[in-house]
């Protein structure tokens, strides 16, 4: 198991991760579990994390992965990257819907955003820092860097966080998921969340691990204020959902030109592990 995990991090972390959260939801969805075990499902990248971490690394490996949750001596730049990227993403967006004629500029929700800040980031950083990250950014990105330059090894941790997304489309109720089934359709919707959005995504991620000594903390934060920023985002009408993916490819693209595909950073090595 050891070797194997070592050999093939993509695919250990794969068969751990959706095992456990695409195999709860299912359950769930179809009335075999209740609706609360959704939570373990949102928290099985990091659940996945920390096992492989476990089988590969021991005791020493757990120690590192859980003390970069407490890098936080870092550029000021990259804490205002964490907590601001995703503002530029959803003001490119609301303008390209704009021009498509999809939605009139609208920030209409701001005040109620405002309002709601303290909680989404806690919550955020409990259910998508502390039950993704460890896994996507923790385990899998450095052991990905290590074999990739950082623009493919973060494509390819964003596609695969991607695909794990795939119950949310299932999930009544739940926008902007919801919103992109009935317009596209399933296959479409998922396919262009995770390459265009997600995907993309990952870059900032990347970008961000890299130039901060593999922090953590500031995935943490960064996830949390993406969460944050899209409240403020207005849905007029489904079709405005194309705006945001469309922004955020553009601004990955942005970062990969400013930093280079390398290593995502102009004075840093990507950062690595190598078991």
């Amino acid at each position: 198991m050891k070797n194997f995990v070592k050999k093939y991090p993509a695919v250990s972390m794969v068969v751990l991760s959706y095992a456990i959260g695409i195999g709860i939801s299912i359950l769930v969805i179809n009335g075999v579990l209740p609706e609360s075990m959704f939570f373990l499902a949102a928290t099985s990248g990091s659940i996945a994390g920390i096992t492989l971490t476990a089988i590969v690394a021991g005791k020493i490996g757990l120690r590192d992965l859980f003390g970069r949750i407490k890098i936080w001596r870092v550029s000021g730049r990259w804490w205002a990257f964490a907590l601001f990227a995703t503002l530029g993403v959803v003001i490119c967006g609301k303008i390209i819907n704009a021009i498509l004629g999809l939605d009139p500029l609208d920030f209409s929700n701001i005040p109620q955003g405002l309002v709601m800040v303290v909680p989404i980031f806690l919550m955020q950083i409990i259910t998508a820092g502390l039950g993704e990250e460890l896994g996507w950014r923790g385990f899998l990105l450095p052991r990905m860097q290590g074999r990739y330059n950082a623009l493919v090894a973060g494509l390819i941790v964003g596609v695969l966080h991607g695909f794990w997304h795939t119950p949310m489309f299932f999930v009544e109720g739940l926008s902007p998921y919801q919103d992109m089934k009935e317009l596209m359709g399933l296959i479409p919707a998922t396919i262009g969340y995770s390459l265009f959005f997600v995907a993309s995504w990952s870059i900032l991620f990347t970008c961000l691990l890299n130039n901060t000594k593999g922090s953590l903390l500031l995935i943490f934060v960064c996830h949390a204020s993406q969460a944050w920023w899209l409240s403020l985002w207005s849905y007029n009408n489904p079709e405005s959902i194309f705006g945001l993916p469309i922004a955020m490819t553009i601004v990955a693209i942005v970062v990969v030109l400013i930093y280079g595909p390398k290593n995502l950073s102009k004075t840093n090595e990507r950062f690595v592990i190598e078991d």
